[in-house]
């Protein structure tokens, strides 16, 4: 867990994705360009504080391709790859990345509700 905030009153985590997938969360990140993507999972929000938003897009079900054995190492999280204007989007499953991470979401819940 990156922190807690403050969204409209409510108290949310704060998850690095860069740092849930096991990548360098330092190297080529411009501040002025990170988000802070809101997702609900099992009806709690929670940040996902990502690189950049490039565009929101809808993507059809029949348009996702399984994940080749072998080719990522963060497979677990990867729900699929699509192929859009000639790029590769990898499709991540939050509810998994989210799951995975609940012990440390409870902790600092528990310690951001006490301040």
């Amino acid at each position: 867990v990156k922190g807690i905030m403050n969204l409209r009153g409510s108290i949310i985590p704060v998850i690095d994705v860069k740092e849930k997938l096991g990548l360098d969360s330092g190297v080529n990140t411009n501040s002025s360009k990170q988000r802070i993507l809101v997702a609900e999972v099992n009806n709690s929000l929670t940040g996902l504080l990502v690189d950049e938003v490039d565009q929101v897009m809808r993507i059809q079900t029949k348009d996702i391709e399984p994940v080749p054995q072998g080719s990522l190492e963060s497979r677990n999280y990867v729900k699929g790859i699509a192929k859009s204007d000639k790029k590769l989007i990898v499709l991540l499953d939050v509810t998994k990345l989210l799951e995975d991470s609940s012990s440390a979401i409870t902790e600092a819940m528990q310690g951001g509700n006490q301040q």
